[in-house]
């Protein structure tokens, strides 16, 4: 995550205008928006998250078992972030 955070820092910011799930920037920056959206799918679908929330909502420990352990490859390898 700090690396990902690092990365982010890198670059120079620019406005972003969100509606719920969808993204809009200027066209001069559409490319570093998708790779920052990727990058950060990517490092969920790599991480325990999804174990971490179905603990916290049932109050219990809670187990999420990933079906592939390539996800985060297959996404980063992708256009647009989806495995």
């Amino acid at each position: 995550l700090v690396k990902l955070i690092n990365n982010c820092l890198s670059h120079k910011s620019f406005p972003v205008v969100t509606n719920h799930d969808e993204y809009r920037c200027h066209a001069n920056n559409c490319n570093r928006m998708r790779q920052v959206w990727i990058d950060v799918m990517a490092e969920i679908a790599d991480s325990n998250l999804g174990s971490k929330l179905i603990s916290e909502i049932r109050g219990t420990e809670g187990t999420l078992t990933k079906l592939s352990n390539r996800c985060g490859e297959l996404i980063r390898g992708s256009n647009y972030g989806i495995c």
